[in-house]
C-alpha cells in the first residue's frame, strides 16, 4: 500500500480573447478496487460552475462553460490517493467486453498483424502473464522514445511504422499487439512518479484482474501510478477536450508530480476507526 500526493496543473493561454468556452476534463483520480481518493481539490481560473459525472468507461469527467471573454484557462487538480494492489479483484464480464474491440487509434494494419504473427510463434504455450511480460521487451525492441514526431491523433499503426514516439504511442502499440495474441488490454492515462507530464500505460486482464504494464519504462506498474482515466485507446479518454468561439492561437503548459506520503501507525488506526464509524452510520 502506498499513499501518493499528486498534482496535475495545466495552463492554457490564448493570444486573443475567446468566448463560449465549453470544456470537458478528466483530471480527477479514478475510483477503483485498488485506488481510493482520500483528499482532492480542483481549482479553476477563471472560476466557473462545473458539473461532475461519469463517461461510458466509468471515468470521472468535469464539464463547464466560460461564456465571457478570457485569454487563459487554468485547472489544478491535487490531493492524496491511496493505492493498494493487494486489493485487486476480478472484474465483471461486461467490463471485459467493453475492451474486446479496438478503438479509433488501435486498429491493426498489415504491419501490426505481421508483428503479431511473429509474436504468436514466440508465445505459443506461454501463459497470459508470460505473454504480457514478454511483450514489454518486444515493444521496447521495436520503439524508440522520441518526442515531437507524433501527436495525440497518431495511431498505433503509424507509431510502429515510425518506430518512434512517446508514452501514448508505446502504450498503443503494446495494446494492439496484446489483443492480436489473445489478451484483453486497455489504455490508461494518469500520473506517475518521476514524470513532469501526464503518462500513459496499458493494463492487461490476467485471471480476470487488471495488471498494469508500462512499455515506455519496460516495467510492470507499481503503486506509484495514479490512474485518471482508461479506455480502448487515447481517443476514448483525453485529459481535456473543448470548443470555443474566437480565432486565437493556444499555448499549453503542463506540470505534474506524484510523491509518497508517509503514514504513521497511529494515523492509520484513527482513519480505520473513522471509516468503521462511517460504515455504521450508513
Amino acid at each position: 500500500m502506498r499513499r501518493n500526493e499528486y498534482s496535475f496543473e495545466v495552463r492554457l493561454t490564448f493570444d486573443k480573447p475567446v468566448t463560449d468556452h465549453t470544456f470537458l476534463l478528466r483530471c480527477l483520480p479514478a475510483c477503483s478496487d485498488t485506488q481510493t481518493v482520500l483528499e482532492e481539490k480542483l481549482d479553476l481560473d477563471p472560476e466557473v460552475h462545473v458539473t461532475e459525472s461519469l463517461d461510458g468507461f466509468g471515468n470521472r469527467i468535469v464539464c463547464g462553460t466560460i461564456t465571457g471573454p478570457h485569454d487563459h484557462f487554468c485547472y489544478h487538480s491535487r490531493g492524496i490517493v491511496e493505492v493498494d494492489d493487494s486489493l485487486r479483484r476480478p472484474v465483471p464480464y461486461s467490463q471485459k467486453m467493453i475492451y474486446a474491440g479496438s478503438g479509433e487509434l488501435t486498429k491493426a494494419d498489415a504491419r501490426l498483424s505481421a508483428a503479431a504473427g511473429s509474436l504468436l510463434l514466440l508465445t505459443g504455450g506461454l501463459s497470459d502473464r508470460e505473454k504480457a511480460d514478454l511483450l514489454l521487451g518486444e515493444v521496447q525492441n521495436r520503439m524508440i522514445y522520441e518526442p515531437g514526431l507524433t501527436d495525440t491523433h497518431t495511431s498505433a499503426a503509424r507509431a510502429l511504422e515510425l518506430g518512434r514516439g512517446v508514452c501514448q504511442d508505446f502504450a498503443h502499440v503494446y495494446i494492439v499487439l496484446a489483443r492480436q495474441i489473445g489478451l484483453t488490454a486497455r489504455y490508461c492515462m494518469g500520473l506517475a512518479s518521476q514524470e513532469g507530464q501526464t503518462h500513459a500505460w496499458a493494463e492487461v486482464l490476467l485471471d480476470g484482474i487488471w495488471q498494469g504494464y508500462d512499455p515506455t519504462r519496460g516495467c510492470v506498474c507499481g503503486e506509484n501510478y495514479v490512474r485518471l482515466a482508461c479506455g480502448r485507446d487515447a481517443a476514448d479518454c483525453p485529459a481535456e477536450a473543448g470548443i470555443m468561439s474566437g480565432f486565437a492561437r493556444q499555448k499549453q503548459m503542463i506540470q505534474t508530480s506524484v510523491t509518497t506520503v508517509e503514514v504513521h501507525e497511529e494515523q492509520r488506526k484513527e482513519e480505520q476507526r473513522r471509516q468503521q464509524r462511517q460504515q455504521v452510520q450508513q
